[in-house]
């Protein structure tokens, strides 16, 4: 089944997104918060949320974590051509919890796996960060 997601131009490089998942809509503008931000938004939603799924079925927990995620353009800036992530966590972890939140970001997340393979990545799991 699918879900839409209607997305309305509103001029001057604005647009809204409405989905019927969200009780509020989303406004875009290309000068303040881009669709490529509101992309690496997701994706950094998304490796949270799939961090936290993979801890559980190994029965832990994430707690206190974000990420913060920067990218890069291609030269005549039309693409992204790099993705910095850094996953930061309030909490340290085993080595084998580690392993199973990291093997989660790179390989589980919904995103992640949809942006063009093409693109660099770059993880960066920083533990115990208070």
């Amino acid at each position: 089944m699918s879900t839409t997601i209607e997305t309305i131009y509103q001029g001057k490089y604005k647009s809204e997104t409405k989905s019927p998942l969200n009780s509020e809509a989303i406004t875009t503008d290309a000068g303040s918060f881009s669709p490529v931000a509101l992309l690496i938004s997701a994706y950094g939603s998304c490796l949270l949320g799939t961090m936290d799924y993979a801890a559980r079925q190994s029965q832990f927990e994430i707690t206190d974590a974000k990420t913060q995620i920067d990218f890069e353009m291609n030269e005549d800036r039309t693409k992204v051509s790099k993705i910095n992530i850094k996953a930061l966590f309030g909490n340290d972890y085993s080595d084998e919890q580690k392993q199973v939140i990291e093997f989660a970001a790179k390989n589980y997340c919904h995103v992640g796996k949809s942006i063009d393979p093409a693109i660099e990545r770059v993880f960066e799991f920083v533990y115990n960060q208070k």
